[in-house]
């Protein structure tokens, strides 16, 4: 995937600020990217360390049993995180817990950070993990919550420079125009059949048209587009979610809070919050 200078920038934000959580807490990082959201034509954007279990321990359990580690990271690990949508404590099968915090773009799962190993506070440390940081459930998750509004920011940014950038690669003058449609008429009630009629396009012309060039139908992208402007005034301001959802174009709340969740990977009031306690710490 081609970047930009502002994509580049906000990952390079965004390992630095990994890089001194995982400092702070004395733990090491591990980032399983299921959608190359971290690489630029098959390149790595962030230290290549960062995409495997590189810790001492880990190597050592690696060579005895691999096929119980892709199990339990790459397979299990990498399945709850996309159905929980939050972080979560995981106990391997070697018998040491880590952090696991999903990260979610535009909705889909795109991957995973791994914050660990560690030998849980109050337990004998499995067999050559003495060595390992000492850490309890209740501290490692406090820590998993702070990156977690970290890839919150990075995803929020993230979707927003993807919209960005599907404007600028437009190439044909009706999708260029219901881009601007989108953007200037969001909090209004708009159909594909709406933009087709201003594009001078039939509905199923402009569909396809459409759908060829942006890589998705104009209603996600709208979509898209409406819950990046919610996510603005859920963070700045003190509008209630029923207000937001009017203001943003979405018909009432309830159908607001599933096309948040969907996109956002939690629900708008628990979107605020969180936001809410980043600038707490």
């Amino acid at each position: 995937m081609r970047t930009g200078p502002a994509t580049r920038a906000l990952r390079a934000d965004f390992a630095a600020a990994l890089a001194g959580i995982a400092r702070l807490a004395g733990l090491s990082v591990c980032l399983h990217d299921l959608a190359d959201f971290s690489r630029e034509d098959g390149r790595p954007l962030l230290p290549k360390a960062w995409y495997q279990h590189r810790h001492a321990f880990c190597r050592r359990v690696k060579a005895r049993c691999q096929p119980e580690c892709l199990r339990s990271d790459f397979v299990l690990a990498n399945r709850r995180a996309g159905q929980a949508r939050r972080p979560f404590i995981k106990r391997c099968h070697a018998g040491v817990i880590e952090a696991v915090v999903p990260v979610v773009i535009a909705g889909s799962h795109a991957g995973t950070i791994f914050l660990g190993p560690a030998v849980e506070r109050g337990r004998r440390p499995p067999p050559g993990a003495s060595g390992l940081p000492v850490r309890s459930r209740r501290e490692l998750l406090e820590v998993g919550r702070l990156l977690s509004v970290l890839a919150g920011y990075a995803a929020e940014a993230g979707g927003a420079l993807l919209l960005q950038r599907l404007a600028r690669a437009a190439r044909t003058e009706p999708v260029r125009r219901a881009m601007e449609l989108a953007e200037r008429r969001s909090a209004e009630p708009l159909s594909v059949a709406d933009v087709a009629r201003e594009v001078y396009l039939s509905p199923s012309r402009f569909a396809h048209v459409f759908s060829a060039e942006a890589g998705m139908p104009f209603h996600q992208y709208l979509a898209a587009m409406r819950v990046e402007k919610a996510k603005g005034l859920l963070a700045h301001s003190a509008l209630s979610v029923g207000e937001i959802a009017a203001r943003t174009g979405f018909c009432n709340q309830n159908y607001f809070a599933a096309v948040f969740r969907e996109r956002a990977g939690m629900p708008p009031g628990e979107y605020r919050r969180r936001r809410q306690e980043s600038i707490e710490i």
